[in-house]
């Protein structure tokens, strides 16, 4: 039992090395290869972060439910403004609809803050929408919690923040 609890424990460390070939290693799904990158390594961890955040923000825009399935947390909790709640089912079976293609908009990222606490980290960013060819633009700040469980950072809470304006 000791000798497994031990494996256990180097594994993660080894690969994280380079030293496990990743046919010995769990499997991972997410495709930012992010399974243990930077764990116990703030700079890194943070660099992972925002490339989670990118791939959302892309999975977003083009409706990639298999993008959001591999950041989303299992059990992750969607606030919305009004106070109700969605499931990482809700957000893939929206995404699954298509609505964006059919309505294309690119989205931004600015202002993006990031505050690291060892397996949890906050992000904070003003998200811009605009439509191709139009001048209008729709912003929102948001707030997303995201956890590391087993060397992998997923997107554990999201929730928008009220704009204010000068």
């Amino acid at each position: 039992m000791a000798t497994l609890l031990l494996s256990l424990m180097i594994l993660p460390l080894r690969r994280a090395e380079g030293q496990v070939p990743p046919s010995a290693a769990p499997e991972q799904s997410n495709p930012q290869s992010n399974s243990i990158a930077g764990q116990g390594d703030p700079p890194r961890d943070l660099e992972v972060l925002r490339r989670l955040e990118e791939e959302y923000i892309r999975a977003e825009i083009e409706d990639d439910t298999a993008i959001a399935g591999t950041i989303l947390a299992d059990d992750y909790v969607g606030l919305r403004a009004n106070g109700s709640t969605s499931s990482k089912a809700d957000v893939l079976s929206n995404l699954g609809r298509h609505e964006r293609r059919r309505e294309p908009y690119l989205i931004t990222a600015t202002n993006m803050r990031e505050h690291l606490f060892g397996d949890t980290a906050c992000l904070t960013y003003t998200k811009v929408y605009t439509k191709p060819g139009s001048q209008a633009a729709y912003s929102e700040n948001v707030l997303h919690i995201l956890t590391r469980r087993n060397g992998i950072w997923r997107l554990q809470l999201s929730s928008p923040l009220p704009v204010t304006r000068p």
